[in-house]
């Protein structure tokens, strides 16, 4: 018996060992490392104010453009949108599979994050078959951005939600097309 426990003991060590922990060097963080490194200008945003905001069950309304929220998994990102934290010109394409970059954030004040368009499907005419919207709108693969958000009043205890009501976009770069 003694024997056993040994042997279970020794393999639960070893799989905890072996598994995956978030690390800098990863799929999810290297791209966006060098993005932050290398084309990194802190610039504080203009917040969209709040009357030029409306808001639905499956979309965000800002200035007349239509972003559509694709599921309630990405209940952060309509958040960000609500507070008028990104303009739907800054990006193409419906957003969606929203992360924080944890290991890339420099303080508890900060916070860095990446998300995926994918293209918006447009009916082809005979009048903007060539229009660039409608080349983009046939592509397959998502593309890349990345943005920071910054709060001064933020704390290691602060929440995600309370961040980001109070936050202002500090940082905004395409990523690129993810294949």
């Amino acid at each position: 018996m003694k024997n056993f426990t040994i042997i279970v003991i020794a393999v639960l060590f070893s799989l905890k060992a072996h598994s995956q922990t978030e690390n800098i060097n990863t799929a999810k963080y290297h791209p966006a490392k060098e993005i932050f490194e290398t084309k990194y200008d802190r610039i504080l945003y203009a917040k969209i104010p709040g009357n030029q905001i409306n808001v639905f069950d499956d979309s965000v309304v800002i200035q007349s453009i239509t972003v559509e929220i694709k599921n309630d998994t990405d209940v952060t990102l309509k958040r960000i949108l609500i507070n008028g934290l990104l303009h739907p010109n800054q990006f193409y394409g419906i957003p969606c599979c929203l992360s924080e970059l944890k290991l890339l954030n420099p303080n508890p004040q900060t916070k860095r994050f990446k998300f995926w368009t994918f293209p918006k499907k447009i009916e082809i005419t005979e009048e903007n078959k060539n229009s660039l919207d409608v080349i983009l709108s046939n592509r397959i693969n998502p593309d890349e951005y990345y943005f920071e958000l910054y709060n001064e009043n933020a704390s290691e205890d602060t929440n995600l939600e309370e961040f980001i009501d109070n936050a202002t976009l500090t940082f905004f770069a395409y990523g690129g097309i993810i294949i």
